[in-house]
């Protein structure tokens, strides 16, 4: 059964909440692992820049694992629990 105020509950969210870039690294699922493993308690607008700056330099898994830890927290310090995510 589908609310008859589905329509007013939608807008409601349209006007409150701002989309998600879920796409930000299209179909390559390097990118979008490391984005969302990024993501877990920090800001969407904070994952996607320290994303971008991971990725270049580190633009793929081979490039990824040649940086050591310290290399990597260096570069998401920012992103909450860097020190674990960058363990992982």
């Amino acid at each position: 059964m589908i609310p008859k105020n589905l329509d007013k509950v939608f807008d409601t969210f349209r006007k409150n909440y701002k989309l998600v870039p879920l796409e930000m690294f299209g179909n390559n699922p390097y990118k979008t692992l490391v984005s969302t493993l990024l993501s877990a308690r920090t800001r969407d607008e904070l994952t996607l820049n320290i994303s971008k700056n991971l990725f270049k330099v580190a633009p793929s898994i081979k490039k990824l694992e040649q940086l050591d830890e310290l290399e990597i927290r260096n570069l998401i310090y920012t992103v909450g629990f860097y020190k674990t995510k960058a363990k992982h």
